[in-house]
């Protein structure tokens, strides 16, 4: 009689990094040909980067290893929709809230500037500007952009015929008009126009009126709902 030893190796199971989700259409870089414990072979079915895919990775004969199975997520691309608040109209802050739905990580860049990540802009101008939103973490359609209106009036005008700053009005409403009322200290109504107009040029019947606080209401609709705004300027000549 005589012996014989047979060495029964085990089974070794490969190890893989696993890769991050990726949004549909995206690169998917190739999977690796080595396991992270050495193991080779190749991968089934050919890599698809537009719909969530198990590949199986099966190892090359002669190394005891069994098949593995890693799962590549592709996220699909998610509509955002953008929308524009300003805190306070007329508020001489001028902040400007961006709200972004659904839910993500975002930045957001104000008149082709500098992306930040925080969605508020303090002390914003008056008249046009547009919001640029690029989605940082989901697969949301990047560079959303969204034009809106800063509402704000001016604090002085110098109605002197020098050719710059000789009406007081609300600009750049010209898209929605606004009716405008002037008054002074007393009280007394001096004109009323609409913000499609020049404005008021500090005259009340033809007569130049001193440099002094005029008072003033603007109507106007905030979300729907129909609101009187009151406040004061100064002319000075």
């Amino acid at each position: 009689s005589t012996i014989l030893s047979i060495r029964v190796s085990p089974n070794v199971v490969p190890t893989f990094t696993a890769v991050s989700p990726i949004c549909s259409g995206g690169t998917l870089a190739a999977l690796p040909l080595i396991s992270n414990n050495g193991i080779t072979g190749t991968w089934s079915p050919a890599p698809n980067n537009l719909v969530t895919t198990i590949y199986t990775f099966i190892p090359s004969a002669g190394q005891c290893a069994t098949n593995q199975t890693m799962t590549v997520e592709i996220n699909p691309f998610v509509q955002l929709t953008v929308a524009i608040n300003q805190l306070d109209y007329f508020n001489s802050e001028n902040n400007i809230e961006v709200t972004v739905s659904p839910v993500g990580t975002y930045a957001y860049s104000l008149d082709e500037g500098n992306f930040q990540t925080s969605n508020i802009f303090e002390n914003v101008s008056s008249c046009n500007h547009k919001i640029l939103v690029k989605d940082l973490a989901g697969c949301g359609k990047s560079n959303v952009t969204i034009s809106f209106f800063v509402w704000d009036y001016p604090r002085f005008f110098t109605p002197n015929n020098d050719g710059y700053n000789d009406y007081w009005n609300i600009f750049c409403n010209n898209y929605k008009p606004l009716k405008i009322t002037i008054y002074d200290r007393y009280g007394k109504m001096l004109k009323q126009f609409v913000s499609t107009s020049l404005g008021w040029d500090g005259k009340y019947n033809g007569n130049e009126l001193i440099s002094d606080d005029y008072w003033f209401t603007v109507e106007y609709t905030e979300n729907g709902v129909y609101k009187i705004f009151k406040s004061h300027f100064a002319m000075k000549r």
